[in-house]
């Protein structure tokens, strides 16, 4: 049952519900994973001194990494 406040799913009725909710928790548990390593990557550009400055302005890769999966698509 759903109560007020709940930040989850509600209790799930069906065999089928259940694998989504556990689909739902493991596809979450990556993406974190995810968004954890890309801010420490992140920071760890920022406050390293031995990045390349040049980097910055990849207007060039910006284009092609826009572009590349627009063709996909």
């Amino acid at each position: 049952m759903s109560l007020w406040g709940q930040l989850m799913f509600q209790d799930a009725s069906s065999p089928i519900m259940q694998n989504m909710i556990f689909f739902h928790d493991y596809a979450m548990s990556i993406i974190m994973m995810i968004v954890m390593w890309l801010f420490y990557v992140l920071m760890l550009m920022m406050f390293s001194k031995l990045t390349d400055r040049n980097m910055i302005n990849g207007q060039f890769i910006e284009v092609i990494w826009t572009i590349v999966p627009m063709e996909f698509l």
